[in-house]
């Protein structure tokens, strides 16, 4: 089955894999993709009138692809995935991950308001379509993702509560984020 095809299953996917070049340990990263109904109290758009009233598809209203990083010993990698580095979202070929570990997987997402201390580069969620940064109750909202057993998730989500304009820095913010103390730009 395709990527694509599979994503679409709702199955835990090979999204990308490559190799770790800043790892002392041969290790190699591995993105996995799995595509979730959100709960209701998630989306702004939960019911098919608002959708179809904003021009969305009302059958993608709810639903989200998530991702997940998980390190790998390279020798492992290979011998379980069969390469070290491969973009499997622009191939033909799609990685069910639950049949390579050989038991059911799934994405554990948690939303909340503070980034992820180990990640220089994590940046708040944004809203695609306007570039808008996502903030609750006036913090910006990030996302923690992980790879778990299936029926072990505890996923928790934020749904927004206001937006900041792209392109304004936190600084320039700083009355609004009271927990924030670099100076990202919010995308």
């Amino acid at each position: 089955m395709k990527y694509l095809e599979l994503l679409a299953t709702g199955a835990v996917v090979a999204r990308k894999i490559w190799v770790n070049e800043t790892s002392t340990k041969d290790q190699v990263t591995l993105q996995v993709a799995q595509k979730i109904k959100l709960p209701e109290e998630a989306t702004v758009l939960s019911n098919k009138v608002a959708a179809l009233s904003q021009g969305f598809d009302p059958s993608k209203v709810g639903f989200n692809t998530v991702t997940a990083l998980i390190s790998m010993k390279r020798e492992i990698a290979q011998q379980m995935l069969g390469t070290v580095s491969e973009d499997f979202s622009q191939t033909d070929k799609g990685i069910d991950l639950s049949k390579v570990f050989g038991f059911k997987l799934e994405v554990n997402v948690v939303e909340n308001t503070t980034k992820n201390p180990k990640s220089t580069k994590q940046t708040p969620k944004v809203n695609p379509s306007t570039n808008e940064t996502l903030l609750y109750n006036g913090q910006p909202i990030y996302r923690h993702t992980s790879l778990v057993e299936a029926g072990t998730a505890k996923s928790t989500f934020l749904r927004h509560t206001s937006t900041l304009a792209a392109g304004v820095s936190t600084k320039q913010a700083s009355a609004v984020f009271s927990n924030v103390e670099d100076d990202t730009i919010c995308a």
